[in-house]
Formats: structure tokens, C-alpha cells, sequence
């Protein structure tokens, strides 16, 4: 026991994370609209898949014609604005990697292995989203197959992880009238050096909306003209 609070202890010493960014409230926010923009993405990539391979019990409506277009179109622009909130949420707990010790229960086992399905599926799937948008596939498996096994696995990891993040997410939203360790206000609002917590957040949720702006035009006609970013651009051709 006492070598592994010696070896915690070093770790700490070696890696400071002072930052007051690195909250539960600042990871419950992003995990909130990180999680919609999943399952959003979720629920029209299955769509998508349906469409494509019908069984015998799926039948697509041919009216409104362009009802296709907008649930794939908002597939994509919803996964290019995940893009932000994912690497921002990465950043905001990656310190409880280095927590010690590492397991504390069977539980808490299981919640940090389901970090792995989740954290990769994530990733794997905004890079191979944004690849096939933009036509680039260094990788040798089919987009399409990969593509949705990851969506299956990455959103069962997160129905994990979500419960047995509920209680922690809900206390800290939660107006407790006091905290076993309160932190200074000047520390958590107002910090010396870099964003405070709400400018942080503006920061991540703009740039998520800037990307949308930027690309979403090859679906939603009215910002065509501001589709910057988009991979497709209906008004370009042949």
C-alpha cells in the first residue's frame, strides 16, 4: 500500500493539472451536448443504413422527396460539430487518467474499460466520417461496414458510461448550499491565467457552430453561399 501511494504521490508531483477547467461541471456540460450530437449522428446513420439494406418489416416514404437529404444532411453536419466538443471534453478529464489508484472498485473497473470502446469508437468515427465526406480513406476496410459497427459499439459504450456518470453529472448541477472542499470563486470563475469556465464553454460551442455555418450549406439551401468548408456543393458541378 505504501509503494503505491509513493508511485501516486510521484505521478502528482510530475503532473500538475491546475487548470479549474478540468471540472465535473465544465465535462458534464460537454458530455450533455456531446452525447445529443451522438446520438443524434446515431439515430441517422441507422436511418442511412436502413435506406440502403431494407429488411422485410422497413419501408422509406417516397414523399417528401427530400426527406433523405436533410436526416443524412444533418448526420454530417452534426458529426462536424461534434468534432470540437469531443477533442474539448477529451481535454477537460483526460487528468482522471492519471488518478490513483487507478481502480478503486469492480464498478469502477468496468466504468474505466468502457472508457476504451468509447473513446476509440469516438474517434474513429469523426475521422472516418470526415474522410469519406472529403473522399480520403487510407484505411482498408469498408467505410460503410466499419463505419456502423463502430456507431453500435461506441454508443453502447456510452449508454455505460452515462450511467454511471448519472449521479455525478446530476450533483453537479445540483445547488448544493455547501461542498466538502469548496473552491475559491476568483479560482473557479476567474482563473490567473487563460478562460474562465463560461468562456471556455462560448469558445468550444462557437467553433462547433462555425463549422456547422461553414458546411452546412450543401444541404440547407439558405447558406449555400456561406458552405466554405462544405465537401459537396450542389450549385458546382457536373
Amino acid at each position: 500500500m505504501n509503494t503505491r501511494r509513493r508511485v501516486g504521490d510521484a505521478v502528482r508531483e510530475r503532473l500538475t493539472f491546475d487548470s479549474p477547467l478540468h471540472e465535473p461541471r465544465v465535462a458534464a456540460v460537454l458530455g450533455i451536448a456531446l452525447g445529443m450530437a451522438f446520438t443524434i449522428c446515431f439515430v441517422t446513420g441507422v436511418v442511412s443504413h436502413l435506406v440502403q439494406d431494407p429488411g422485410g418489416w422497413f419501408h422509406w416514404p417516397s414523399r417528401p422527396a427530400g426527406l433523405y437529404r436533410f436526416t443524412q444532411g444533418l448526420h454530417v453536419a452534426t458529426g462536424i460539430a461534434s468534432i470540437p466538443l469531443l477533442l474539448a471534453k477529451l481535454w477537460v478529464v483526460y487528468p482522471k487518467l492519471f488518478s490513483w489508484p487507478p481502480v478503486e472498485s469492480v464498478a469502477h473497473a468496468i466504468e474505466r474499460m468502457m472508457l476504451v470502446p468509447l473513446i476509440g469508437g469516438g474517434l474513429l468515427l469523426v475521422f472516418t466520417g470526415l474522410g469519406n465526406i472529403n473522399l480520403y480513406r487510407p484505411w482498408d476496410f469498408s467505410f460503410r461496414s466499419g463505419h456502423y459497427a463502430a456507431a453500435w459499439v461506441a454508443m453502447g459504450a456510452l449508454v455505460v458510461h452515462v450511467a454511471a456518470k448519472w449521479v455525478t453529472t446530476r450533483s453537479s448541477f445540483a445547488r448544493a448550499p455547501a461542498r466538502l472542499e469548496p473552491e475559491p470563486e476568483s479560482r473557479v470563475e476567474h482563473p490567473p491565467d487563460g478562460l474562465d469556465r463560461r468562456s471556455f464553454l462560448t469558445t468550444v460551442f462557437a467553433t462547433s457552430a462555425l463549422l456547422t455555418l461553414v458546411t452546412v450549406g450543401q444541404t440547407f439551401a439558405p447558406l449555400r453561399r456561406l458552405a466554405l468548408l462544405a465537401p459537396r456543393r450542389p450549385d458546382v458541378g457536373p
